[in-house]
């Protein structure tokens, strides 16, 4: 599935989107493990299941997921998250390494015969383990969302510009 990045608001929408995606290839599924958060994200997202995917986010995550949709609508973040690649070969759980109340989790994950490896960052809160980030990227992550928020704002009070002349 793939979408092209047409506008700035279009562009700045889809770095939150990949910031959530690519920080935490394991969006969905709060649970009783680090490692099953990430598992059932990969699941979710072969599946093409948003609220599985959205579930498990730490509650702040969620929130600006929620907002992202309603700036975008439900369908254009949908799409932007939920990237489902038929040609997912194998996904692996490499290692996790808890610390308290966070935890990372190494995978590898098989695409087109590359391998990726990635560390997915979880927290867990109120005994079940979220998807989560440290709050310096938090705090980026809310700014790109107000940038977007601004952009969405001025692009609805434009009025439509008439097409150019064809030359």
């Amino acid at each position: 599935m793939a979408f092209r990045i047409r506008t700035q608001h279009d562009r700045c929408t889809w770095l939150i989107a990949a910031a959530c995606v690519l920080g935490a290839l394991a969006l969905s599924g709060c649970a009783e493990k680090p490692a099953d958060v990430v598992q059932r994200l990969f699941d979710a997202s072969q599946e093409e299941d948003w609220d599985a995917m959205t579930e498990c986010m730490a509650p702040d995550l969620r929130e600006m997921m929620r907002e992202l949709q309603s700036i975008s609508g439900k369908d254009t973040a949908q799409q932007q998250l939920m990237q489902k690649d038929a040609n997912a070969e194998d996904f692996l759980i490499l290692d996790t390494q808890v610390e308290g109340d966070w935890a990372d989790v190494q995978t590898s994950v098989t695409l087109n015969g590359q391998e990726s490896k990635s560390t997915i960052r979880v927290h867990k809160i109120d005994g079940a383990w979220y998807v989560d980030f440290p709050e310096e990227q938090k705090q980026q992550m809310k700014a790109a969302l107000e940038m977007v928020k601004k952009m969405a704002e001025m692009k609805s009070n434009m009025p439509e510009l008439p097409a150019m002349p064809k030359q």
